[in-house]
């Protein structure tokens, strides 16, 4: 049954060296379970250490959040959160959580989602061919926007899709140009 106080966040990470998607889901439940530990096991205590809150009851939801995030992200496979920038998210992968953060007494709280970036993009690149012939263009600025990457990120693009059979991509320094296929 959907909890209808559950929201869904994301946030970028790198994990060995490739960029990737990290998603949580908070309940007002959880919040309230987290609050209710001691503030050093406490994932929005965590957060509050970092990032100034309000406490409102939303403020709460994105500090459990961004607690679930950091506590994932110290694994020693994780280099970099960037900015722990934690937004909205629209929908939550379908493949299994990687990780579950948070909680006390063998109970956990927070389960973790992870999705690389590449795949995303990739799939959408071919999803735009199949409506042209030729080529298209993802401006430097939309991956910026729409997947949260870094100018690093956009120049490693090319290099995954230099190892993939169905697209080829070229990076003009502007945009990067997809191509069906080698």
């Amino acid at each position: 049954m959907h909890d209808p106080t559950s929201r869904s966040w994301r946030a970028s990470a790198i994990k060995d060296g490739k960029p990737v998607f990290l998603y949580t889901v908070t309940t007002d439940v959880m919040v309230q379970m987290d609050l209710g530990l001691p503030k050093l096991a406490s994932l929005i205590e965590s957060a509050r250490q970092i990032i100034p809150s309000s406490r409102t009851d939303e403020e709460n939801h994105l500090d459990l959040a961004a607690g679930a995030f950091i506590e994932q992200v110290k694994k020693e496979e994780y280099s970099s959160t960037r900015t722990l920038d934690v937004q909205p998210a629209e929908s939550l992968p379908t493949s299994t959580p990687v990780a579950c953060v948070g909680g006390s007494g063998g109970s956990l709280l927070c389960s973790i989602w992870e999705e690389e970036k590449w795949p995303i993009i990739k799939e959408t690149a071919l999803h735009l061919l199949k409506e042209t012939t030729d080529k298209i263009r993802l401006s430097h600025d939309v991956l910026r926007d729409r997947w949260d990457l870094s100018d690093e990120d956009i120049q490693h693009i090319s290099g995954y899709a230099s190892s993939d059979s169905e697209i080829a991509c070229e990076n003009d320094g502007q945009d990067l140009i997809f191509y069906a296929g080698k």
